[in-house]
């Protein structure tokens, strides 16, 4: 049996297949019918786990596929199923000994697997990953979760996992505040909620601003959607500080034709006088509605178009095909705490492989770390911190 017909196969003797070219080796697989099949009925799990997306769009990106073999009741297939790609894991600065302060690692894509979530499949799981990460065939230093729920069972088995000292489990940063939306039923008792000089500060400021919004949901709408955004794009901060996110490119384009064919494109742009000052990059999704990419106009910073523009898109959210849950992602902020209704936490998780070399890197970390501590509470003592920020602001 040649190789390829081999990655055919979602396991042998019960077994967890590893699959190196999934492109390839699941091309007309029993797995990859099963996998558009469970995504589709349901939306089961991020539009980011879809196949279509991480096996056949025009980037071609080197992709690691974990495939656990299902019963019965998991239609045969597949019961979990996980993507994985390449990423340099820096643990410091990266201008500080970057070679030296860096893993290579792989990330779970969309901080999830496709499955049943519960505690049994997410400790079997992370069980699988440790045997593959500590195996001799992987070079693999760490599998790296960008943003994973505290509470989460997937969180608990890798805690579990950490405690019980069967994996080097590793907190890059605190868990920070998750913002969410949990519609009420009728959506429209979300309103009911607020009240108070804030509420008022954002309807005042929504009344002020002479505006219109656009909503965007069909793929012939995509290009004029890029264009505008891209345009209020390359006037934003996160442009001048992050780098520009909205590039219209035909890469971008099909991202966003992929959605809209698959029902899950839900955008918006806020004009002044034919003018776009703000956008809103939404994705619906399995009941939920996920704020992806925002931006507003610097020049029209003092009339708050991007707090009016959320509050048009939960106009739009309450009063037509309402979600169940409304994501702001990772992060805190003022508006989130207007709008949110429920706060969880959530922060990145990485399982290390055990070996002399990431036991340094992690031992190197910790040493730089209390150096920065020791160095801070120094100069705090002689009010030498204060001035230095002070003057690196200026």
């Amino acid at each position: 049996m040649n190789q390829a017909h081999k990655d055919r196969l979602p396991a042998e003797n019960g077994q967890p297949r590893w699959i190196t070219e999934p492109r390839d080796a699941l091309n007309g697989s029993a797995v990859l019918q099963s996998w558009r099949e469970r995504v589709a009925k349901a939306g089961a799990g991020s539009i980011y786990l879809h196949p279509d997306f991480l096996l056949f769009s025009p980037r071609k990106r080197e992709s690691l596929i974990y495939v656990r073999p299902g019963a019965a009741q998991d239609d045969g297939a597949f019961a979990t199923l996980a993507a994985f790609s390449p990423k340099s894991i820096h643990l410091g600065r990266r201008d500080i000994l970057p070679g030296l302060l860096s893993l290579r690692g792989m990330m779970l894509w969309a901080n999830q697997f496709l499955g049943r979530s519960d505690q049994a499949s997410s400790r079997a799981f992370v069980d699988d990953l440790l045997r593959w990460l500590n195996s001799r065939e992987t070079r693999v230093e760490c599998v790296y979760i960008e943003d994973l729920e505290v509470g989460s069972a997937l969180r608990a088995a890798l805690d579990e996992a950490g405690a019980q000292g069967r994996a080097c489990v590793c907190y890059p940063s605190q868990p920070e505040p998750h913002w969410w939306v949990e519609f009420p039923q009728p959506a429209r008792d979300y309103w009911k909620r607020f009240s108070g000089k804030s509420w008022y500060d954002v309807r005042s400021k929504a009344r002020k601003l002479k505006h219109s919004v656009a909503t965007f949901t069909r793929a012939e709408q995509v290009p004029a959607f890029l264009a505008q955004a891209h345009e209020v794009s390359k006037q934003s901060w996160q442009a001048r500080r992050l780098g520009l996110r909205m590039t219209n490119t035909p890469e971008q384009k099909w991202f966003y034709d992929f959605l809209a064919a698959r029902g899950a494109l839900r955008s918006y742009i806020l004009e002044q006088d034919g003018k776009p000052v703000a956008f809103e990059c939404g994705i619906q999704w399995g009941g939920c509605f996920t704020f992806e990419e925002t931006g507003y106009d610097r020049a029209y910073a003092r009339q708050s178009p991007g707090m009016v523009l959320m509050l048009r898109v939960l106009e739009d959210l309450v009063a037509r095909d309402a979600p169940a849950l409304c994501d702001f992602g990772y992060g805190d902020a003022p508006y989130k705490q207007l709008f949110g209704t429920r706060q969880t936490f959530s922060g990145p998780v990485m399982l290390v492989r055990r070996g002399l070399r990431p036991s340094a890197v992690l031992g190197l970390q910790r040493l730089g770390r209390s150096l920065i501590r020791g160095s801070r509470a120094a100069l705090h003592k002689v009010r030498l911190l204060t001035h230095l920020r002070s003057r690196y602001r200026k």
